[in-house]
């Protein structure tokens, strides 16, 4: 799998939510963002349905605090429904 423009492990996204989405974002560390061949953010994606769109914002060597900011900072923005 490639990055995104992004730079996520993830299929591209746009900054605009989707009409009639729920929007989820993954918060976390390289679990998240390197553990497996398929990121978890897309199993995810694919076992809830159409309608669902899971955003995998994983970021390498970080922590708690970092998750903060990564939520204030880029999730809210993109409007998510759930983190």
């Amino acid at each position: 799998m490639r990055n995104n423009d992004w730079g996520q492990r993830d299929r591209e996204r746009s900054i605009r939510k989707p009409s009639e989405t729920r929007r989820i974002a993954f918060v976390g560390d390289s679990f998240l963002e390197e553990s497996s061949l398929v990121p978890v953010s897309l199993l995810v994606e694919e076992r809830l349905g159409a309608g669902n769109e899971v955003l995998n914002l994983g970021v390498s060597a970080s922590h708690p605090v970092d998750y903060l900011a990564v939520v204030e900072n880029v999730a809210i923005p993109l409007n998510v429904d759930e983190v």
